[in-house]
This record gives C-alpha cells, structure tokens and sequence, in this order.
C-alpha cells in the first residue's frame, strides 16, 4: 500500500488527505473522519482551463502553535487579502485569476505544499503587480527544522522535488523568491513553544508537521527525535526558529 506521503507526491493529494483522515479516525475511535469545512465565506471562482481543487493540508493542524507567526503576518488596511491558509487547494496550482488579490499571507504552508516552487510561483501570480506575498519557513536551527531535517533523513522524498527541511535554508529560499521578486525582505523570528512533557512536545509537533505525520515508521522517527524535544520529566520550552519572507511582485 502506498504510503500517505507517496500519494502526495504523486498528485493524488485528495487520495492522500482521505487517507489520512482515515488514520487520525481510526487513533481516535472507529468510524469515519469528518473532512474539515470549508473557510467561511470565501468561494474561489470558478476558470474553466483549471483542474478540480486538491486539498494541500496548509498547515491548519498546528494553528494553535503558530498563531503569533499568522498573526504577525502584514495585512495592510483597505487591501484585498488572500488568507493561503484558509484555501482548501493545492498551492501549486491555485484556481484564482492573475492579480486577483493585493496581498497574500500564510503561515507555513507554502514549503508543505506539493512543490514548493510551484506555490511560490502561484502565489505571486495571483497577486497583483505590486503586490506582496509574505509568508514564513522554518530555519534549521530550531526544534522544527531539526525534526524536518530528521524526518528528510528518515523518509527522503523522490528525486528532484526539494524536501520541506530543504527550506530551511535563508539562502535557499532567497534564491527561489528571487526567481520572480527583485524586491525581497527576510527577517530572522524566534517562536517559544511550551508543552507540558516531553510527551506531549512529540504528540502535538508530529500531528501538525506533515512530513512526521507522514512518515513510513513512526516508532523509529519518534525514538530518534526524543533526545532533541527535551527531558524525560517536568515542562519543556522548545525554542523555534523561522524566517518572516515578504516579497513583491514585479511591476508589469
């Protein structure tokens, strides 16, 4: 059977996400999973030469974790915003016309999408010339890149498709936003991420990062990742370090 990730990557990202429902039910108690709502309000329109939707999971699990990051996130007064987090689609091919928006934020999602690269590109599509897209990834040194870079040595992904740890990397991702902005910003940010055990530091962070929840043996990742979460005993503050990335759209 192939595995969650693999189905991912494949393009079956509905397959995927069905299967992985199915999963999370069958932890929690027999029966079918419920497929999370819509976001309320927003329709994306409708374009006749784009395929059927395919959910990208956008890091909606985590939410809580991360909020201070969304948050932070610029959403100027008077301006259309794309909430990418919100969107129930693929980055990687968003059926939204071009320049339809003025700003488009997201937390993480963009570097757990199918192709990083394509949603980069996508988002800056669907915003207009001139306008902004700002988003975070994770960087190395902190408790997330460290468990991405594990789950990356445990489960590579298929050849030529960057890993999520692989945007971890300042000049990584600078190099990618350049392919389309001549006006990038990145601000190195620390995020403070408290959990009552060691325990539940693992429980939470390999339910809300896709490439833990999905890897092939949990056990052996798990085991592995123990040491970097903290002690056997008492409270755990975990320091998480990111990148704060806001780039323009170049005028047309």
């Amino acid at each position: 059977m192939l595995s969650r990730r693999a189905l991912f990557g494949l393009g079956l990202s509905r397959a995927a996400e069905r299967v992985e429902e199915q999963f999370d039910a069958q932890a929690r108690e027999p029966g079918p999973a419920p497929r999370p709502p819509a976001a309320p309000g927003y329709t994306p329109p409708a374009h006749p030469d784009t395929p059927p939707p395919r959910p990208s999971w956008p890091h909606r699990r985590g939410a809580e974790l991360w909020a201070p990051v969304s948050r932070a996130l610029p959403r100027p007064e008077g301006e259309r915003v794309l909430e990418v987090d919100d969107l129930d689609y693929d980055l990687a091919r968003l059926p939204l016309a071009d320049g339809e928006f003025d700003v488009a934020v997201s937390a993480f999602a963009p570097m757990f999408s199918s192709d990083g690269r394509a949603a980069i590109a996508e988002l800056l599509r669907v915003v207009r010339p001139g306008g902004i897209v700002a988003f975070a990834t994770w960087t190395q040194a902190g408790i997330v890149g460290q468990l991405l870079r594990l789950a990356g040595e445990h489960d590579p992904p298929r050849p030529g498709v960057p890993a999520p740890h692989d945007w971890c990397s300042e000049e990584y991702l600078r190099m990618e936003l350049e392919r389309h902005s001549d006006d990038v910003e990145l601000a190195p940010q620390e995020l403070a991420l408290s959990f009552a055990s060691r325990d539940e530091a693992l429980d939470r962070l390999f339910a809300a990062l896709r490439p833990l929840a999905w890897a092939p043996d949990q056990a052996a990742l798990r085991a592995a990742a123990a040491p970097l979460a903290g002690g056997d005993e008492g409270p755990v503050d975990l320091r998480a370090t990111y990148v704060m990335a806001v780039a323009r759209r170049r005028p047309s």
